[in-house]
């Protein structure tokens, strides 16, 4: 099939799927997210998880802080997370 086109969309969120640059632009605009964050960060190509160990309520703080800090990198950069979709 030639000159076949695809309907335009709106895309609202994550990295448009099939683009060479999307990942790379996406992780370049996050690259920052993991600044001043004392804890295990892993970043994929529009994923983020970020994890703890947990041995006493002072680690609990401490994530809790770490958790607020990407609120407020979220807030900043008008980058939403989908919480609901997360791995417990």
């Amino acid at each position: 099939m030639c000159n076949v086109e695809s309907s335009w969309r709106t895309v609202t969120s994550g990295v448009p799927q099939g683009t060479v640059l999307g990942p790379l632009l996406f992780l370049l605009y996050i690259n920052d997210i993991a600044s001043d964050i004392r804890s295990e960060i892993r970043l994929f190509a529009d994923d983020c998880i970020l994890y703890r160990a947990i041995k006493n309520r002072c680690d609990c703080l401490i994530l809790q802080d770490l958790i607020t800090k990407l609120h407020h990198w979220s807030l900043f950069w008008q980058m939403t997370f989908n919480a609901k979709n997360a791995m417990y």
